[in-house]
Formats: C-alpha cells, sequence, structure tokens
C-alpha cells in the first residue's frame, strides 16, 4: 500500500472511531436527560439506576405526571414507584436503597389518620415486584406505633431493617422506645434477628460474606442474609 493510502485510511478510521464516540456520547447524555427531567430531584443513584422524584409544581406550571421514578441509565426505560396524585391512600416513600437493578423502598401508606407501613423490592430492568413485606410499622397521630429506621437490600432482593417501636407505659416515661432487627426474603417469611433498646438505629449494613450488621449495645453483630 502505497505511503498516500496509508495515511487515508488512517483518517479515515479515525473520523470513524470519532463519529461512533460522538454518537455514543450523545446518546449517553440523552438517556441522562431522559432519566433527569426538568424540574426533577434526584433521591438514588448507582451504576443502573436513577431515582427520582418530580414535584406537582416546576417554576410555576403544574407537572402532568408528579411522583417517584425508578430509571434504568443505559436505556433511559422509567418505572413510576408511586404517583403524588394518588389521592387516597396517600404514599411516601423513604428509606430507598438499591443494589444493581433493584430498588428497595419503605412506603408508607396514610389511611384517613392511620399510617402503615410497607417494603417493596421491586426489579426495575424487568419491571416486576420481587418483594413485599407488610406489617412494618404503624402509627398516628400520637407518639406511639412502629416505623422502620434502616433498610439494606442485597443483589438477591432480600432486605434487612430496623424497626424502632415506641409504647406507652402505665408508670415512668409516657413513652418507652425498643428496637429489632429483621429480615425478610424472597424464598422465605421474615424473621426477628435481634431485639432490645441497646440497637442502634442508622447502623444497619451489608457486610461481606452475604450477611448483615448492626450495633447492639456497643457490639457489632452480623446474621446471615440469603
Amino acid at each position: 500500500m502505497r505511503r498516500w493510502q496509508l495515511v487515508a485510511s488512517l483518517a479515515c478510521l479515525t473520523v470513524i472511531s470519532s463519529t461512533f464516540a460522538l454518537t455514543g456520547a450523545t446518546a449517553s447524555r440523552r438517556h441522562q436527560r431522559r432519566c433527569l427531567p426538568h424540574g426533577a430531584h434526584t433521591i438514588a443513584l448507582n451504576r443502573h439506576v436513577r431515582v427520582y422524584s418530580i414535584p406537582e409544581y416546576v417554576e410555576g406550571a403544574r407537572t402532568e405526571s408528579p411522583g417517584t421514578y425508578a430509571c434504568l441509565r443505559h436505556d433511559a426505560r422509567s418505572l413510576a414507584l408511586v404517583l403524588t396524585h394518588s389521592r387516597r391512600p396517600r404514599h411516601h416513600l423513604s428509606h430507598i436503597t438499591l443494589a444493581g437493578t433493584l430498588v428497595a423502598f419503605v412506603d408508607s401508606q396514610r389511611h384517613f389518620d392511620v399510617r402503615l407501613d410497607v417494603i417493596e423490592v421491586v426489579d426495575v430492568a424487568n419491571k416486576r415486584k420481587v418483594l413485599s413485606v407488610s406489617n412494618v410499622g404503624v402509627g398516628g397521630k400520637g407518639p406511639v406505633g412502629a416505623q422502620a429506621t434502616d433498610l439494606v437490600v442485597n443483589e438477591h432482593g432480600s432486605v434487612a431493617w430496623i424497626k424502632q417501636i415506641s409504647t406507652r407505659q402505665r408508670r415512668g416515661p409516657i413513652v418507652s422506645v425498643s428496637f429489632e432487627v429483621h429480615s425478610a426474603t424472597v424464598s422465605t417469611s421474615s424473621a426477628v434477628l435481634d431485639s432490645g433498646k441497646a440497637i442502634v438505629p442508622g447502623s444497619l449494613r451489608l457486610a461481606p460474606g452475604g450477611e448483615v450488621s448492626w450495633v447492639d449495645a456497643g457490639r457489632t453483630l452480623y446474621a446471615p442474609l440469603a
């Protein structure tokens, strides 16, 4: 091959490579924009999924579909986790956590003056519910009740959470607070891993070796999470 032909071939390859790179970058930016619409707020993010909320009003204008969404970042497919305009029951999502394309969260459903908490695990890639755990928490207007303070999820869709329980006492303090550590898997029912007043809320972690850890009375405890 003559020298000028070699130079021309290399230049052509450079242009083609640059074109592919620009196309990929443009597609990536387009997906990013679609995964974060105007006025949206990012709640949770990893390599695979972005969870964001759209308020009811953006810059004074009412939005068409306010709510909380999960979006696959590589192709911008989105899934509504809850819509704000749902009247009854009213939903509030908290403790949103990610593992790959799985999204776990606590769905607090308010029926008039009663709050009922449910843990949901959703596979965003396949648009299906992997796990649902009821009776996670309950509450009303008063200080008594139960609620989740921590939530973790692993790549299998199994979850663990710390539950805070506030009860009214006949004598002594008006409200007594205790804690429980729970787990639930897709193949078995939920289980209580630990209970007591010295469990530290906010200490729940996924640990190496398929375990979950938390702190109780200054000690780090472990349990398997299949």
